[in-house]
């Protein structure tokens, strides 16, 4: 009586096995590491937004508070990648004599340059076309963003009534973007609405309503 022949696997079946499995498990794991990397930045982005409203708010409660005009604006050079200042401004002077409340130092992974390849959307992150910016508030070297010493002056100031205006009094610009630097895809705006309310929006949601 013959006995059934069994078959395994050879060793060279089980080697491209493993081979195959460990190759998978090497691209899954960059899908990953890459996913975890672009949510990290995505935290980062909204932290910044986020902390940049709470801070606008604030200088809009305290000229409500005080019945003074109360202005954030740019810590040096004219650019919201080094970060904003909150101050007291009553003849809507922007120079660095005034007494800072607040000091906030922007993140090195977050920037509010657009990306060369994303054509950014409408507004002027809160330029105020009537003021062109005079000099620098800080002595150290920009490399981050360009010294925009010619640009048009960028700050967000509220009138005793808590709207936001220029200093001739209206309003022009109506949002400010902030990018990661690392991935352009990640962005978020933040809104300034009539009366000088302050939303964040995320364009890459789902009807995320960018629009004032």
């Amino acid at each position: 009586m013959n006995a059934k022949k069994t078959h395994g696997f050879t060793l060279i079946e089980l080697l491209m096995v493993v081979s195959l499995i460990a190759i998978l498990m090497l691209f899954s794991g960059q899908f990953f590491i890459n996913q975890l990397k672009q949510y990290s930045a995505a935290a980062i982005v909204k932290a910044t937004a986020l902390g940049f409203i709470q801070d606008a708010q604030l200088a809009k409660t305290l000229a409500t508070s005080i019945q003074k005009p109360v202005t954030i604006t740019p810590r040096c050079f004219n650019s919201w990648d080094t970060g904003w200042r909150v101050f007291v401004n009553p003849n809507m002077q922007f120079d660095s004599k005034q007494n800072d409340i607040l000091v906030r130092f922007a993140l090195k992974e977050v920037t509010t340059i657009p990306p060369k390849d994303i054509k950014p959307p409408s507004g002027s992150q809160f330029s105020d076309v009537s003021l062109k910016y005079p000099f620098s508030h800080c002595k150290f070297t920009l490399t981050t963003s360009p010294i925009q010493t010619d640009s048009q002056t960028k700050h967000l100031s509220f009138n005793p009534l808590g709207a936001a205006q220029t200093k001739n009094g209206g309003f022009v610009a109506n949002r400010l973007v902030f990018w990661s630097k690392e991935y352009s895809r990640v962005t978020y705006q933040v809104i300034l609405g009539a009366g000088g309310r302050l939303r964040l929006c995320q364009p890459s949601k789902i009807n995320p309503q960018c629009s004032n």
